[in-house]
């Protein structure tokens, strides 16, 4: 995974206890570039699909923010077209 730890808001510094401590750090992953998918009619450059909140054919984009080094599964989207 590629990560930057969170800039933290105060000292990580723990005084050993007679009981159990619990030291979180938080990480956000960080960004990928977009994906963008083409659904088009065999041999051309037509679109077919209407990305949700579209109002014409176009090409699907998925953000890739806070993605990087993550896995995506895309759909065949031949029901909605």
């Amino acid at each position: 995974m590629q990560a930057h730890r969170k800039q933290l808001q105060r000292d990580t510094n723990v005084t050993y206890q007679t009981g159990n401590q619990v030291v979180t750090y938080r990480y956000k992953r960080k960004d990928a570039a977009n994906i963008t998918v083409h659904h088009y009619i065999d041999g051309t450059t037509t679109e077919l699909y209407t990305p949700a909140g579209a109002t014409s054919p176009g090409p699907e984009t998925i953000n890739g923010s806070g993605k990087l080094g993550t896995y995506r599964e895309t759909l065949q989207t031949d029901r909605q077209i």
